[in-house]
């Protein structure tokens, strides 16, 4: 058992023993272990441990000795908050200020505290918006690469938003956008859009961006019947162009296992809910168009102009964009887009927090002689 002020935890000896990171138990550059846990003495016990200078020392029974940090144990047991983990998320309205707003000359160097502040802004209200970015087609890709992989989709690596006179997409119109989610019909959807402006000098076309999270929890207060609804009954999300077609079914709102808000698909134009008994329908259908009247008012949204040079980066799985109508015969709006994952954002921001709080990852320190 081990003890730390009000906790208190039994903890398994193969727990402890396959977090041993003594010399030959990982490779010293990737950190992966250099045997197979499973061929472990699932028996194996702790014989003797002791404490000292802030550093456990444990003896098992199949001989192997280890040395960790106090800290480390007490961060795995959830007892310590970890230096390197993601901000929580936090709900935003029009009053959002300051605007999340970010410099690309800065942000390219990797220095740690400018990127803390945009990812911290990215994780705390899922955008932030670059500045000074190169308007030459294509620039996009390095930005995205900067920060995490590409992600290509039906409409490719980068894609063009422009008008066209056949338009695969709505976006792809000169028309006014509702707050929408982008790819729900896609398997996965679509982690973080970008959207660079490489030319804006027409009337209208103003971004928007609302919280989906937020909007979810005050559905949840204001009607949990119809908030059980958006998250237990299955939507099929479909884009169908004839020569492709891409058909995904989930749910509006997804909870993870602890049932706290994980991923909201919203595009009421793609949406096809499944065959369910009248009253539980009559729910989804009162809730589906709650969120869609909260998140198209402007006192929940964010409204902006892109200007050439800027790129808005947000997450896909939490907040909906949409798009003021704008003349296309009054100058010219030329946005590229991509998608990455969250996967690269998360270890830009555990990079940068190492490099703040000098720590050193979790498993790697200097034991005690």
């Amino acid at each position: 058992m081990v003890t730390a002020g009000d906790n208190q935890a039994i903890l398994h000896p193969l727990w402890l023993r396959e977090r041993s990171d003594e010399p030959g138990q990982l490779d010293a550059t990737n950190l992966q272990r250099l045997y197979d846990a499973n061929d472990l003495d699932r028996g194996v016990r702790v014989v003797d441990c002791a404490i000292e200078r802030g550093f456990l020392r444990f003896e098992f029974s199949d001989g192997h000795k280890a040395t960790m940090p106090a800290g480390r144990l007490l961060g795995d047991l959830g007892w310590l908050d970890d230096p390197e983990a993601i901000p929580q998320r936090e709900p935003w309205t029009s009053s959002l200020t300051p605007f999340p707003y970010a410099d690309w000359s800065v942000l390219q160097t990797d220095d740690p505290v400018a990127t803390e502040a945009a990812l911290g802004s990215f994780w705390r209200h899922g955008f932030f918006v670059l500045r000074n970015v190169p308007t030459e087609p294509d620039t996009l890709r390095s930005v995205a690469q900067h920060l995490g992989n590409l992600v290509p989709t039906n409409f490719g690596e980068i894609f063009d938003v422009v008008t066209e006179i056949d338009p695969t997409d709505l976006a792809y119109t000169p028309i006014h956008l509702n707050a929408h989610s982008d790819g729900p019909y896609r398997k996965p959807v679509p982690g973080l859009q970008m959207l660079h402006c490489l030319v804006n000098d027409t009337d209208g076309g103003y971004s928007t961006l609302v919280d989906g999270f937020g909007a979810s929890q005050e559905l949840a207060e204001a009607d949990p019947e119809a908030y059980r609804a958006l998250t237990e009954v299955d939507v099929e999300f479909r884009y169908d162009m004839i020569s492709d077609v891409i058909i995904n079914r989930s749910r509006i709102l997804e909870l993870d296992d602890a049932g706290d808000f994980k991923q909201i698909r919203f595009s009421h134009r793609l949406d096809y809910v499944t065959p369910e008994d009248p009253d539980v329908l009559d729910a989804f259908y009162r809730g589906r168009s709650w969120l869609r009247d909260r998140m198209n008012n402007p006192t929940n949204q964010v409204k902006f102009l892109l200007e050439p040079g800027d790129v808005m980066i947000m997450d896909n799985h939490r907040l909906l964009h949409g798009r003021t109508a704008f003349d296309s015969s009054k100058g010219r709006r030329h946005l590229q887009g991509c998608y990455i994952d969250h996967d690269g954002p998360d270890a830009k921001w555990r990079l940068a927090r190492r490099a703040i709080t000098n720590t050193t990852g979790a498993i790697r320190y200097t034991a005690p002689s």
